[in-house]
């Protein structure tokens, strides 16, 4: 009789032992289920914009990018290669070869200064042309344009919403399980 007890006891260890790791998975599960689209949302909401229209910080990372680029080379060819330029080629090059978001904000904020400083260097100078400086000007004022644009984007907005998500229980400790994480922000 103390035997059948014993095996009645372990059985009851071993089906409760099932249970709680059935517990623990299908939270696992869910966690993952309900957390990686949106983790997904918002990364696609930074490449391809909220509506997935292409008006996104990608898409205006790249047109900032090629508009400083124009200033450079117009700069460039009525004042030759200064240090400015210099930068704003280098700022142009870690934007092009970021990969996080963080790298890309990082390369972008360097990037704006340098033209700003660009900017200031080039359009006083004699050297231009009065074409190369209208030209010079409308680069700027595009830089200036996408600088507004990537302000009002949505992206920080979903990132953060999706961060207080991740960080709540049980999310944030079965999120490391499962290797949810939280969204970079563009800041």
């Amino acid at each position: 009789m103390i035997k059948r007890l014993s095996e009645i006891n372990l059985s009851c260890g071993a089906g409760i032992a099932i249970m709680i790791a059935a517990i623990i998975l299908s939270l696992m599960i869910g966690c993952l289920r309900s957390l990686m689209p949106e983790y997904l949302k918002v990364q696609k909401v930074f490449k391809n914009g909220a509506y997935g229209d292409g008006f996104s910080i990608t898409t205006d990372l790249s047109k900032l990018g090629e508009s400083a680029r124009n200033m450079a080379a117009l700069a460039e060819q009525a004042i030759g290669e200064t240090e400015n330029i210099k930068a704003v080629k280098q700022a142009r090059d870690a934007l092009d070869n970021a990969k996080s978001v963080k790298d890309k904000h990082a390369a972008y904020m360097t990037l704006t200064y340098a033209s700003e400083k660009l900017y200031s260097e080039a359009i006083d100078d004699e050297r231009l042309s009065e074409t190369q400086a209208k030209l010079i000007k409308q680069c700027y004022t595009d830089i200036q344009s996408r600088i507004l644009t990537i302000k009002g984007d949505e992206y920080n907005e979903m990132a953060e919403d999706y961060n207080k998500k991740v960080s709540k229980f049980p999310a944030r400790y079965i999120g490391l399980l499962v290797g949810v994480r939280e969204a970079e922000l563009f800041k």
